[in-house]
């Protein structure tokens, strides 16, 4: 048994040591040739398998870039998505304009997105619209009200009750002259803010019977509910005192505002501050991000991620670069084990002609 297996390894030394890819042709019985041939035989092997093994664990290693498509994602896949890939999520939108009231309440100008937006980026841009639109219209309101009060007072329009301009009558006197009022020091004639506190007095005795908290009376009708506040609303005694004084005494019942209720005005805010805000208490935005996604309706979904490379890739190369190896190897070997070794001898033959004569 022994010896069997003695000889089994004898000969498989003996298979290995004398294992030749490259025979000439004729075969060479040359030792010198032989033995290249042997040499490029190892190499040959060699080469495959380490350029192999290289490539192998480059292909396995290495980061790959993957471009993933998603058809007709919904919007809780669009989400999901987001929240992982956000910087390199791309969704195009099959119709790019789109009306504002589809998905705002109020707001009815066009919006245009080419691809869709996340709910976050979304909400922004459409409260920046909504903002700009309150402003815009504020302006557009206050410019109109200042020209309408600039061109009546520039124009010296008379009011009805003549509060800005009166008549002087003089006796045997052809013409009336015109005066402008003044009120605590100011001129209407220069001036439309001029104003004094509103009151309730007694016709006949001019004597004031009441000063109203809050109100004023101007040069211009308007100019003295601009300029006038809201206390005496919110205070009963003050409505009740106004309805007693009534020319009809007929019953209401008026109840004074709530002043315990959250409001953005105080009691002290003048109409013209809450013009000024156009009379609105609070800006209610509602916003269906939903109905933008839907109008918008991405029929596929594109991404990039960093993945390694899977395994079929990974033999697929290795089994098409096989190949190509082997055949450049089979060609290229033989020629460089050759010249090597010629090479070799060369620059020894050289090196050994030039050793200096040693004495003795």
């Amino acid at each position: 048994m022994f010896n069997h297996i003695s000889q089994f390894y004898q000969n498989t030394k003996s298979y290995i040591q004398n294992f030749n890819l490259f025979p000439s042709i004729p075969p060479s019985t040359d030792q010198h040739q032989l033995q290249n041939e042997k040499i490029s035989t190892r190499i040959f092997i060699i080469l495959p398998i380490l350029s192999l093994t290289i490539l192998l664990l480059y292909t396995s290693l290495i980061n790959v870039t993957q471009t993933i498509n998603i058809n007709t994602p919904t919007i809780l896949t669009y989400q999901e998505l987001h929240s992982k890939y956000s910087q390199v999520l791309t969704c195009p939108c099959t119709q790019i304009s789109m009306s504002y009231d589809t998905f705002h309440q109020f707001y009815s100008n066009q919006f245009i997105s080419a691809s869709v937006i996340s709910s976050e980026l979304f909400q922004l841009q459409v409260e920046s619209l909504v903002n700009q639109f309150i402003s815009s219209t504020t302006n557009d309101f206050l410019l109109s009200l200042t020209t309408i009060r600039n061109t009546t007072q520039s124009n010296g329009i008379f009011t009805g009750p003549l509060t800005n301009y009166a008549f002087v009558t003089y006796e045997n006197e052809d013409y009336t002259p015109l005066f402008a009022r003044t009120y605590r020091g100011c001129d209407c004639g220069l001036s439309a803010s001029c104003n004094f506190p509103s009151y309730i007095r007694a016709y006949e005795t001019e004597t004031t019977l009441f000063v109203i908290p809050g109100f004023y009376s101007a040069c211009y009708t308007i100019e003295s509910l601009l300029q006038s506040d809201l206390q005496c609303f919110y205070d009963q005694t003050c409505i009740d005192e106004l309805q007693f004084w009534f020319l009809s005494r007929a019953q209401r019942n008026i109840t004074s505002l709530d002043s315990s209720m959250t409001s953005r005005f105080s009691l002290n805010s003048t109409f013209e501050e809450i013009l000024s805000d156009l009379m609105v208490e609070k800006w209610n935005s509602t916003l269906m991000y939903e109905k933008y996604y839907y109008v918008c309706m991405p029929t596929e979904c594109t991404y990039t991620r960093q993945a390694k490379n899977n395994a079929i890739y990974i033999v697929t190369t290795l089994f098409g670069l096989t190949g190509g190896l082997t055949k450049a190897f089979r060609l290229v070997v033989p020629f460089l084990v050759k010249y090597t070794i010629l090479f070799i001898q060369k620059w020894k033959r050289k090196n050994a002609a030039i050793l200096p004569m040693i004495e003795m």
